[in-house]
């Protein structure tokens, strides 16, 4: 048996080499049949969008809280509103030159008793010279809107992370290794408004009549990668985003928010109801608190009991604490914890802060227009939905008197007038005998009897509580059949209108 010098070689185990990994990649590539000069990208058409902000609906229920809440029409007019900052050109315009635009759609999107007044002198020198409009019927302005961008301040806050991991190792003898890192960057800027109003005619700042309001907007990146290798081939993919709140946005809403509080402030109104997180404006509640104390006994009572019937209780307006109004007052305290139920200031503020903004109130208010309390005590009632005044000549009445009822509507309304005595019995009033429900329309005080009626309402006993019921629907109706019983009209009676007036007259 003989020797060999020559040492065994130990099996070596395979191994994927340089030539076959680039075979293989080329195979990939070829057969999803990819090119680089192939390359291309999809662009989603988007349709043009009405612009908006989150207090869109805000400015149009602004508008409808100065008209439910009375207030007084404002002509307002708009300065140049410019960024004082300079920020504008230092950096591109990240934020708007000029905001004059913002604030004109602004104050023309609200609407009710808020009138823009455009501010273009050239325009109107250049109509009156050109005998295109004369200034006769021209609106002048009762304030004046003036501010501009006081504060921008970038970079309040910057924050970075970053996370990052390396594995190496061998598997089968074959150098393996992953890597991954993630990094995050955000940073904070601050943008401030200020808005004053002056008075046009005397062309003095309107006291405590100001909004300073800011608004935070951010910015944010993140970067994501990952990669292996495996025996010198390495493959990656890498990821970034980057986000920007618009700071153009951000402006455009800080004047929504800024003409609802400086408006609010002007007209008395509680705007802060509209506004998600806001306080009670002490400004306000101090107007308020002053118009309470300068009232009469009687200016209160009248003032309250608008707000009862704003608020869904309808009564009377007769400027006296009736036996009604205290019900009502009483009914309103118990969901009020802060109404004692009393005329007081307490209860006055809980009422003025309680009122629903909304279609159905506004009609309410409409109806309350026009409304006055005369000296013999007329008597007037609305139906809940606002939608149906009846008023009578008088609180009460003695058998033999004179009676005389009128009704007005607020949209077209088909409408028949019961009279229920103490007793039960039931007499028709409107329409009149023979004759068909007739279709009443807004903006008209319809009296019964009529003028050209040739007869007149009289008085009849027994003495007591008697009942005038209005009812009013938007459909013709065919004469109803009415039988008298202890409680008045039957229900299938009621059920066929849309709304209703219940008043109670006292029969002496």
């Amino acid at each position: 048996m003989s020797r060999s010098n020559e040492k065994q070689r130990p099996p070596q185990a395979p191994r994927l080499t340089r030539s076959a990994v680039v075979a293989a990649g080329i195979l990939a590539f070829s057969g999803c049949a990819y090119h680089p000069h192939n390359v291309d990208v999809s662009l989603q058409p988007e349709l043009p969008h009405t612009t908006s902000s989150t207090f869109n609906d805000t400015l149009y229920e602004f508008g409808l809280m100065s008209e439910i809440y009375g207030a007084p029409k404002v002509h307002i007019m708009a300065r140049d509103i410019f960024d004082n900052t300079g920020s504008s050109v230092a950096t591109s315009a990240e934020i708007p030159r000029d905001v004059t635009e913002m604030l004109k759609s602004t104050l023309n999107a609200i609407g009710g008793q808020v009138v823009y007044i455009p501010y273009d002198p050239e325009f109107m020198l250049n109509s009156a010279n050109t005998g295109y409009s004369g200034f006769q019927s021209k609106l002048l302005p009762d304030v004046v809107v003036s501010g501009g961008i006081t504060e921008f301040d970038r970079g309040l806050e910057t924050r970075g992370k970053n996370t990052d991991l390396s594995l190496a190792g061998k598997l089968d003898g074959n150098a393996l290794g992953a890597e991954f890192s993630d990094a995050n960057k955000y940073s904070v800027a601050s943008i401030t408004l200020d808005f004053n109003l002056v008075d046009f005619e005397t062309l003095a700042g309107v006291p405590r009549m100001q909004a300073v309001n800011s608004v935070k907007v951010h910015k944010a990146s993140a970067e994501n990668a990952i990669g292996f290798s495996i025996v010198g081939n390495s493959i990656g993919f890498q990821g970034t985003v980057k986000k920007v709140q618009g700071r153009h946005a951000a402006v455009r809403m800080l004047v929504h928010a800024s003409m609802i509080q400086l408006l609010g402030k002007y007209l008395k109104l509680p705007y802060w109801r509209l506004v998600p997180g806001a306080k009670r404006d002490p400004v306000v509640i101090g107007q308020m608190t002053e118009r309470f104390y300068t009232m009469t006994q009687a200016e209160r009572i009248k003032a309250m009991q608008e707000y009862l019937v704003l608020n869904g209780h309808p009564l009377p307006i007769t400027a006296r604490l009736d036996a009604a109004t205290k019900q009502a007052l009483a009914s309103f305290s118990a969901t009020h914890m802060e109404a004692t139920g009393r005329v007081d200031l307490a209860t006055y503020l809980a009422l003025y802060e309680s009122v629903d903004i909304s279609p159905a109130t506004l009609a309410k208010r409409r109806m309350l227009k026009g409304m006055r309390v005369t000296g013999n005590g007329a008597h007037t009632a609305i139906s809940e939905d606002g939608l149906l005044r009846l008023t009578t000549d008088a609180a009460s009445y003695r058998i033999g008197d004179k009676i005389q009822l009128a009704v007005e509507v607020a949209k077209p309304l088909y409408v028949k007038i019961y009279n229920i005595s103490s007793t039960g019995e039931v007499w028709e009033l409107l329409p009149g005998k023979g004759e068909q429900a007739m279709l009443l329309t807004p903006g008209k005080s319809y009296t019964v009897p009529p003028q050209s009626a040739g007869y007149v309402l009289e008085v009849v006993g027994p003495a007591g509580e008697d009942r005038v019921v209005a009812l009013a629907t938007s459909v013709p109706l065919e004469e109803l059949p009415v039988a008298a019983n202890e409680a008045g009209l039957p229900d299938e009676v009621l059920a066929r209108f849309d709304t209703r007036v219940d008043m109670r007259i006292a029969i002496r």
